[in-house]
């Protein structure tokens, strides 16, 4: 009797193929998930670097230079990547700014490459 019972709750709680189907699908989803919010947090910390480029050329120290919304967004990537070229001039009045901004831009990418290791050593196990 007791071993007629253990061996029908073994079978109850065995995978069945749609729950393992599930599982996967699930898993997949949630990599997407993942990867959809490096992108976002990526896209938002640029376009915050782009539109403060754009704002500080409206102060007084930056009256007379000329920076395009491309070239902006350019210094706001090479920025948060922490490449840094150093190509595009920026104005005076964004070095407290720019300060913040690579603090949080390299803790960005910190942050995310740690997140993309975690999704690939889940895919392997």
């Amino acid at each position: 009797q007791v071993c007629s019972r253990v061996l029908d709750i073994v079978q109850r709680t065995r995978p069945t193929e749609d729950k393992l189907v599930d599982i996967t699908r699930r898993m997949r989803w949630a990599k997407y998930a993942q990867i959809a919010e490096i992108l976002t947090v990526f896209l938002i910390l640029n376009l915050i670097g782009m539109f403060a480029v754009q704002i500080a050329l409206l102060t007084p120290s930056g009256q007379g230079m000329t920076i395009s919304w491309m070239e902006s967004f350019y210094w706001a990537v090479q920025t948060t990547t922490t490449i840094g070229y150093g190509d595009v001039d920026i104005p005076d009045s964004l070095r407290w700014f720019m300060l913040v901004y690579l603090i949080l831009a390299t803790y960005f990418v910190g942050s995310s490459l740690g997140k993309l290791r975690e999704l690939s050593s889940k895919q392997e196990s």
